[in-house]
Parts: structure tokens; C-alpha cells; sequence
């Protein structure tokens, strides 16, 4: 019988090859991809088995995208700046008031390269300005009309570069009062309104949204430090957006203006209970609530049967009553509950759709 040599390996470490009588051992699962939580449980030092709800604080990722691309092109400037220092001073806010400063530091002053934009840039950069500071500007050269054309040059490269980082990812549009969220993404109130209809996850990270589906700005305001470089820097092009809006909202035609809702019967002077919960009718009641507070209810024509004033079989009956909301109760989850009380009959005369709902023009 030989001996074993030093390095053979133990039988006991040895992988046997699956048999009838010993099954493969069972691989480990594998990870399943889901959208990320708000909050994730993590250990409270000192106490094992207790455990603490840590929020995941996240940075607003269009304002580091625009910061690190305004970076780039303040940089691109530096080799061309150029011996013309300009004499930056902040200004006392305190001082100009005629009180004593109450900051406890006096006003910094710095002399640096190129215009006014790269200069200021420059002073931020060294942590020598805050973002809110007043500054006084002295071109210690006496040149100033270089300078005004190195500043036009700096400011057009910038919002050059940062300008694409300003659209919003569900319309494709320039941001129109601008909503971030939880997880730092940004979009227009109304698009994410109309996301939260159909999904309460991010349309980018797909991470859970934890917003009421009413977004009211009261709530969950607008993004100043967003809305105020989209005045700043484009306010023509924010004159437009809102004026497509506008147009958009319109109904396409002048005499469809009226929403029809195919439910029940309703009946004039009697209140109707209405539980909204359909994406479309639920776009449609904050339309109506924003607008004169009127539609119009239609029973459903199942059958098809042909209506004689109408030239198609639609799938309602022509006759209907006009609405008018009384009150509604908003639910966080974007459902509504309606009460209204009938106005009036009417007839549909033409109808068409807009944006998945019914509208029509009427005669009463």
C-alpha cells in the first residue's frame, strides 16, 4: 500500500460529480432586477435585532449634469483669457442699508483673469463667493468692451452645452414648471401627472415614487433653483412652451367643448355620485375642474343602436345631461370621487376624442 504524497488533496474536499443517488447541489438563485425602495432597513448600532428606516438621500441629477457641463465650458475659456484682471468685491448687504454687518467677516475682494462670468466663476470655485452674494465689478485694465465680448462668447458656449440637459424626458420639451423628485429626476408637473395616471414608478430609474397623484405645487413645490435659470437663460423659448401648452389643452375643434362621460343617467336638478378611476377620465376631471367645472353624461350604447342625429352608430346614446361638479374628493392614489347635479338636457350633435376621452358639441 503506498503512502499519500504531501500534496494530494483530501477526499473530503473533492467535488463529486452528480450521480442518481446524489443530485447536483443547488446553485445559488439569481438576483432579480426589480425597481429600487425609498427606504432600505439597516441595523441600529448597539442593538441587534433592532432595526431603523434610513431615507436614501438623493442629489438632484440635472442640476450636477448642468454644473459639471457649465465646468467644461468655463474651462474651455482659460486659455484665451488673457492678462486683463477684473477687481471683484462683495458687496455688504448690511453696509448698503446703512446698518452694521452682522456676518461677523468683511466683504471679500479678489482680482482675477477674463470677463465678469469666468471671473465670478472662478471666485465660487475657491470658495471665496456664495451662490447668492452681490458682487461690484472694477475692470482694472480699462478695457471693457473685451471683456463684454468674452462674456456674450462665454455665456452663449454654456447654454449651448447645458441647454439639452433642460428637457424634460417624457414631452421632449424644455421644462415647464419643474418638478424633482425623490430619486433626483426632474420632469414637467404635467407629464409626471399623466405618468402617475398609468405608473408610480420614475419613467427614467424606475424607482417607486412616493407622491400623491394630485401633485398640487402647494405640496410639492416647483424646483426655484430650475425655474429660475429657465427664466434667466431662455424665457422666449418658456413663452413658446407655454403657449403650445395652451394650444394643446384647446380643443381641437372650437365647437367639440364639451366632455362627454359615458356612465349612467343622470337627470337635471338630481345629484350624481361619480367614482373616477380610468386614466383618461381622470385627466379629464382635472381638466374640467380647472376649467368651468361642466360636463356632459351619456348613457352607453351597447347594442349600437343608430342614433338618428348622428351620421356614425357612436357607442352612446345622443341624449345626455349636462353637469355641474359641486365638489370632488381628490385621493392620493389619483382616483376621485365627483359629486355633480344636473343642469339641463342637450343632444350630442358631433363628437370626436381627445386624448382617449369623448368631447362633442351640443345643443340644449
Amino acid at each position: 500500500m503506498s503512502e499519500q504524497s504531501g500534496d494530494a488533496v483530501p477526499p473530503s474536499s473533492v467535488p463529486l460529480a452528480p450521480s442518481a443517488d446524489r443530485p447536483a447541489e443547488p446553485k445559488p438563485p439569481t438576483p432579480v432586477a426589480t425597481p429600487a425602495n425609498e427606504a432600505e432597513e439597516q441595523p441600529l448600532s448597539g442593538f441587534e435585532d433592532a432595526r431603523r428606516i434610513v431615507r436614501l438621500l438623493h442629489m438632484d441629477v440635472t442640476v450636477s449634469k448642468v454644473m459639471a457641463l457649465a465646468k467644461i465650458s468655463m474651462d474651455e475659456f482659460q486659455p484665451v483669457i488673457g492678462e486683463a484682471p477684473i477687481l471683484l468685491e462683495e458687496k455688504d448687504e448690511w453696509a448698503a442699508a446703512g446698518i452694521a454687518s452682522l456676518s461677523g467677516r468683511s466683504p471679500r475682494s479678489r482680482a482675477l483673469p477674463g470677463g465678469r462670468l469666468i471671473a465670478t466663476y472662478k471666485m465660487v470655485e475657491l470658495g471665496e463667493l456664495a451662490y447668492d452674494a452681490e458682487v461690484a465689478y472694477k475692470h482694472l485694465s480699462g478695457v471693457v468692451g473685451d471683456s463684454k465680448d468674452l462674456d456674450a462668447s462665454t455665456l452663449d458656449a454654456v447654454k449651448e452645452n447645458i441647454r439639452s440637459e433642460f428637457d424634460c424626458q417624457i414631452c421632449y420639451a424644455i421644462y415647464l414648471d419643474p418638478l424633482t423628485t425623490t430619486c433626483g429626476h426632474t420632469f414637467c408637473r404635467k407629464c409626471l401627472q399623466r405618468v402617475l395616471d398609468h405608473s408610480s414608478y420614475c419613467p427614467i430609474c424606475r424607482r417607486l415614487l412616493d407622491l400623491s397623484h394630485t401633485i398640487s405645487p402647494t405640496q410639492y413645490p416647483t424646483n426655484a433653483r430650475l425655474a429660475s435659470l429657465l427664466t434667466g437663460l431662455w424665457p422666449s423659448l418658456l413663452t413658446a412652451r407655454r403657449a403650445l401648452l395652451a394650444t394643446e389643452e384647446s380643443p381641437t375643434s372650437a365647437d367639440l367643448d364639451l366632455p362627454l362621460f359615458i356612465c349612467t343617467i343622470s337627470f337635471p336638478t338630481m345629484p350624481t355620485f361619480i367614482h373616477v378611476f380610468e386614466p383618461r377620465y381622470r385627466l379629464m376631471m382635472r381638466r374640467v375642474l380647472d376649467s368651468d367645472r361642466r360636463f356632459g353624461m351619456l348613457l352607453h350604447n351597447p347594442e349600437q343602436i343608430p342614433q338618428p342625429g348622428l351620421a356614425t352608430t357612436p357607442p352612446f346614446f345622443e341624449y345626455g345631461t349636462l353637469l355641474h361638479i359641486v365638489s370632488a374628493q381628490l385621493l392620493p392614489d389619483g382616483r376621485s370621487l365627483i359629486e355633480a347635479v344636473g343642469i339641463s338636457l342637450f343632444r350630442v350633435l358631433r363628437h370626436g376624442v381627445r386624448d382617449g376621452y369623448l368631447v362633442g358639441s351640443v345643443e340644449r
